[in-house]
């Protein structure tokens, strides 16, 4: 037989075939080749059809649902029509909290009558739409802490192992979560960005009181 041809004896002879999905002299020396079904249009409405070797596929493409055998369809037309944690977008119903950088940097995402809402936790402040930093305590010793934390630089830090167990926007260093920065705008009032994070301290006299200096960073009498 023929290359890709199905050959069947019987009594008397045989006979060649081409398989399913191809096509072509079976007897010849070209053989059977793949026939792309997708030229038949066997899918469904607004389906969308992909030729395999030997078949072919049919899927609804995104932001349709149903049989792709016989009719896709949008999933949605309205907001109205989808779930209170939802909105229609595209012809489907999706949570715009799920999608990526729904709100600020340690914002919690909530949706209810389909508006999405932007928060800061309890801890944090700030544009909930940009991001959240956390509510800086002021502290002389650890005794002035809440459990879970420690007294460093006048300031009460989370205490941590590694990275993942502080904010987005802090990095676990010396065992605790350090707000990290890149300009002195990106630290606490009376803070100032050094080395890549913010400190409790002062570039100048200028961030002293009149009857203090700046001296290594830090305002003295």
């Amino acid at each position: 037989s023929s290359p890709g041809a199905i050959c069947t004896n019987y009594e008397g002879g045989y006979r060649c075939d081409c398989p399913s999905g191809f096509d072509g002299d079976a007897r010849s020396a070209q053989g059977c080749a793949d026939f792309d079904e997708c030229t038949r249009s066997p899918c469904g409405r607004n389906a969308l059809c992909r030729n395999d070797v030997g078949s072919f596929r049919c899927q609804c493409p995104d932001g349709f649902q149903g049989d792709p055998m016989t009719d896709c369809q949008a999933a949605c037309s309205a907001t109205e029509e989808c779930n209170q944690d939802e909105v229609c977008s595209k012809g489907q119903c999706i949570n715009p909290c799920h999608e990526p950088n729904a709100c600020g940097m340690n914002a919690e995402c909530l949706m209810g009558g389909h508006f999405k809402q932007c928060s800061c936790p309890a801890g944090f402040t700030g544009d909930a739409a940009l991001e959240c930093v956390r509510i800086p305590v002021l502290c002389a010793s650890n005794a002035d802490c809440i459990e879970g934390t420690a007294c460093h630089e006048s300031m009460c830090l989370p205490r941590c192992r590694v990275d993942q167990e502080c904010a987005l926007n802090e990095k676990c260093i010396g065992n605790k979560c350090m707000l990290t920065c890149r300009l002195d705008n990106d630290c606490f009032l009376g803070h100032i960005c050094l080395n890549g994070r913010c400190i409790y301290g002062c570039h100048s006299d200028d961030d002293c009181s009149a009857s203090e200096t700046c001296r290594a960073n830090k305002c003295t009498d």
